[in-house]
């Protein structure tokens, strides 16, 4: 089983001519030692997480160039889930009142 996925990565602009700056001789560099992926692989679609994956198992490129996977970890991630309930006059009538008793039943 094979994995894709891709790794972007941005950096900042400056627009230096645009904001009136004058260019100073400035120079930036950067090393990246390390980059988490997150990923749930699963058989199918909401089936139970495949555990025990190994580095071979997963194939990550960057810009087209494959990099090498040193480390996969099954940690638990604590999950902060928050809902929001339009309950304003653009939702009024009956489709309010399912979301009143929504939130009766989410208490």
């Amino acid at each position: 089983m094979r994995l894709h996925a891709r790794a972007l990565a941005s950096a900042p602009l400056l627009l230096s001519a645009y904001l009136g700056i004058e260019a100073q001789n400035a120079v930036f560099s950067t090393k990246v030692e390390a980059v988490r992926v997150d990923a749930l692989v699963t058989e199918r679609e909401n089936g139970p997480a495949i555990v025990g994956l190994q580095p071979a198992d997963f194939e990550v490129y960057d810009n087209g160039v494959l990099q090498q996977v040193d480390l996969v970890s099954f940690d638990q991630v604590p999950l902060n889930v928050i809902l929001t309930l339009d309950m304003s006059s653009s939702v009024a009538g009956e489709r309010l009142e399912h979301l009143h008793r929504l939130r009766r039943k989410l208490r």
